[in-house]
């Protein structure tokens, strides 16, 4: 088994709109080698021992989607049609290289990711996240909500 890790950073304002991209373009169950994913935002907290992660900015809003797959193959072959298209050109003249990577509209950044490999773990299942009631928003998150 992998686990993939997904660090999306979306516009300001596009949020809705790339929660919707993720629950239905993306959407990966019935795939091959699929067992499990979970689409994350940080909270905001304001003790600062648990804020030690410097992914949040203010430009943009992040999403860390975890996915667990039976391998990087499957995960490939589940992915490859909403993986970013990359081209590149060497200009003759100079010798520099340009890399152009596609964007989804609601994306500030290019998507990043890293495979992990289990070591070990804990627990039992998780429960499932439409059971759960939501974190209390804070004060700004709250307003936007509004």
């Amino acid at each position: 088994m992998v686990i993939i890790l997904i660090h999306w950073q979306i516009k300001k304002g596009h949020e809705l709109a790339f929660e919707q991209y993720w629950k239905t373009l993306m959407n990966v169950e019935r795939k091959k080698g699929f067992y499990r994913e979970t689409l994350t935002t940080p909270l905001t907290i304001s003790d600062t021992k648990f804020n030690t992660w410097s992914i949040p900015d203010p430009n943009y809003s992040t999403y860390i989607n975890i996915g667990c797959w039976s391998s990087v193959e499957d995960f490939e072959r589940a992915v490859q049609e909403t993986m970013p298209k990359a081209s590149q050109a060497t200009d003759p003249t100079s010798g520099r290289t340009k890399h152009i990577i596609e964007l989804e509209p609601f994306e500030f950044k290019v998507r990043e990711r890293i495979v992990l490999t289990p070591i070990a773990e804990r627990g039992g299942a998780l429960p499932d996240v439409s059971d759960l009631e939501p974190p209390p928003l804070e004060p700004l998150a709250r307003k936007m909500a509004v």
